[in-house]
């Protein structure tokens, strides 16, 4: 599986819906009146610095809500998925 998803494209360039769905939880989305998640595609030498400034990158982002994702995404960047406030 890893090989398929380096054949097929870098993060930022391609669909990863299905792997999404296949790896995520249920209560690891959220999509409420008020809340929504939003995955952030983040190359894996930068995760260290993503995690300690994504909380203010913008008010709307939910403290500490950044999830690390579909674990086979690693060897190519990181697929985190974080809360934001609805405005």
């Amino acid at each position: 599986m890893i090989d398929e998803l380096i054949a097929s494209g870098s993060l930022l360039t391609r669909d990863f819906t299905k792997e999404v769905k296949e790896k995520l939880k249920a209560e690891e989305l959220i999509e409420t009146e008020f809340l929504t998640s939003l995955f952030v595609v983040v190359p894996r030498n930068e995760s260290k610095e993503f995690q300690k400034s994504y909380e203010s990158l913008a008010e709307m982002v939910v403290p500490r809500s950044a999830l690390y994702g579909c674990g086979d995404f690693i060897l190519i960047g990181s697929l985190l998925t974080v809360f934001i406030f609805l405005i």
